[in-house]
């Protein structure tokens, strides 16, 4: 071989190298991005992600099955496999946001047909690519370079994804981003990887053209994703935004100015009875601690539960930890939530923490102490979440009360999720808390119920003496009898982080909801 050849053969070498990362790269950002997005509509990340995982994975399998079939023109079957995967890839994510918007009963199945499209397109990349690099050197060499330039693709995209592309971009702009990757391998393929010339110009005009789409895509994906979001509310969305952690969005009713506020499509509150809710939440905790000085809310980073607490006159000071600054930040300058919570999240008495809460609590300062801790978290529909209503963190909450305090926690519905609600209850009595389940009407949810603990808790506990819109006289009363049919049902055990019972009750719980 003469030198000249030999520079040539290096050259598609390196080519081929660099063209197997980048699908690589591509090609775990679009399986991270579908389980996001199939998580965010759907909830229970354990079985969207298990789902995700295995559906991607059999099909890359099916994709390396056909690429024996793959016997001429190699380098043009990949670049067209780039380009499809660019395509479908780099808009999944508005597809399938647009699919649940209009079609929700469609959505598994084309979340399916989408998974098993893109893991057959890129099952079929390795082993093509891996047949290029041995025609230029052994089949040993070949096969050590492809896969391990395959797995550092595969370690940049899953450390990239959660702590730049998602949190930056968001998952639109994420998917296109990783669509641009899949065509940028097709151009090193095509013009430095390659001597196979049939074909190149019109390759190239499709590469080119589906850059221009994904690169107009990347300029108005924000203007694409308030259409698709104007479909997945009943109301105006006046406000939604994409954190690290969560999808936010605010709604209004144009007749009503009812505002709503939703977490991952999740209704967290509506302006129209929400009193009922953080009355409920916040008056009986505080009346049991006989009125405390000082109070820490677990969550509750829309500002209501503070907005309550605020009421009561010897409180002197609260801390709110709240995973996700975008929430809190969202309470305090967003006018009409402000308003809504009476600017609590501002107030001087008040101390704006993000952390997570249990990592919060383990590590709070020695002899960190509350008259009151006031937990208001989305319901356990993960694990990360169902470890927030766990026996592990009503211990530590129960560490930080000082003599008398207590713990109040939201509960989920003692109707619809029965199970789970009496399953939160046996939770924080195993912490050796005694305890106090109680429940109240809130339009908008339904039956929802509340629990409460502590070292010791009165027989009965005096009323509120603040003012309040829903919680008295015969509020107040019904709030502790629980009909037949939300009394507890047969004994079972409590949730731990090792044993979550919480998540497999709520999960059976909220698929049978109608």
């Amino acid at each position: 071989m003469t030198d000249a050849a030999e520079r040539r053969v290096s050259h598609e070498r390196r080519a081929l190298v660099l063209t197997v990362f980048l699908t690589a790269l591509a090609g775990i950002l679009y399986e991270l991005l579908l389980g996001t997005v199939s998580t965010l509509l759907l909830g229970d990340s354990i079985l969207e992600w298990s789902l995700t995982i295995g559906v991607f994975l059999s099909a890359m399998g099916l994709g390396s099955f056909l690429s024996r079939w793959v016997k001429r023109r190699l380098v043009g079957t990949l670049v067209v496999v780039q380009i499809g995967l660019a395509i479908l890839g780099g808009l999944s994510p508005l597809l399938l946001f647009w699919v649940y918007a209009l079609a929700e009963r469609s959505f598994r199945g084309v979340l399916v047909l989408v998974l098993v499209t893109l893991g057959t397109g890129i099952g079929l990349e390795i082993p093509v690519l891996t047949r290029l690099l041995r025609e230029r050197g052994t089949l040993a060499r070949a096969l050590s370079a492809a896969l391990a330039i395959d797995y550092a693709g595969a370690l940049l995209a899953s450390l990239a994804f959660p702590l730049l592309l998602y949190p930056t971009l968001g998952l639109v702009r994420t998917a296109m981003f990783a669509g641009l990757v899949n065509l940028a391998a097709g151009v090193v393929l095509l013009f430095a990887g390659s001597s196979e010339r049939a074909g190149r110009r019109a390759l190239g005009g499709a590469l080119a053209g589906t850059a221009v789409v994904l690169t107009l895509g990347l300029a108005g994906a924000s203007r694409l994703e308030r259409a698709v979001d104007r479909h997945l509310y009943d109301d105006t969305l006046v406000w939604q935004v994409t954190s690290p952690y969560q999808r936010i969005a605010v709604t209004m009713d144009a007749g009503t100015r009812d505002l709503r506020l939703f977490i991952n499509r999740h209704l967290q509150f509506s302006s129209r009875d929400e009193a009922r809710y953080h009355e409920a939440l916040v008056h009986p905790a505080l009346a049991a601690a006989g009125e405390p000085a000082s109070v820490l809310v677990l969550g509750g980073g829309d500002g209501l539960a503070t907005r309550e607490i605020l009421e009561h006159e010897r409180v002197r000071s609260v801390v709110v930890v709240d995973l996700d600054p975008a929430m809190t930040s969202l309470a305090q300058s967003y006018g009409p939530l402000s308003r809504l919570n009476r600017g609590a999240l501002s107030d001087p008495r008040v101390r704006v923490v993000n952390a997570d809460a249990m990592q919060w609590l383990w590590h709070a300062e020695r002899g960190t102490r509350f008259g009151a801790i006031v937990i208001d978290l989305p319901d356990p529909s993960t694990p990360g979440l169902a470890r927030l209503y766990t026996r592990e963190l009503y211990r530590l909450a129960a560490r930080r009360l000082t003599p008398g305090g207590v713990v109040v926690t939201q509960a989920t519905s003692p109707y619809y999720t029965r199970g789970s609600f009496w399953c939160i209850e046996r939770s924080m009595a195993a912490a050796g808390l005694a305890t106090r389940p109680y429940h109240i009407s809130v339009p908008s949810f339904g039956e929802w119920g509340f629990v409460l603990g502590g070292a010791t808790l009165p027989r009965e506990l005096p009323r509120p003496t603040v003012r309040t819109s829903y919680l008295e006289g015969a509020a107040w009363a019904a709030l502790f009898a629980f009909p037949p049919d939300m009394r507890a049902p047969a004994p079972g055990r409590p949730s731990t982080v090792t044993d979550p019972a919480l998540l497999a009750l709520y999960t059976t719980e909220t698929r049978r909801e109608p």
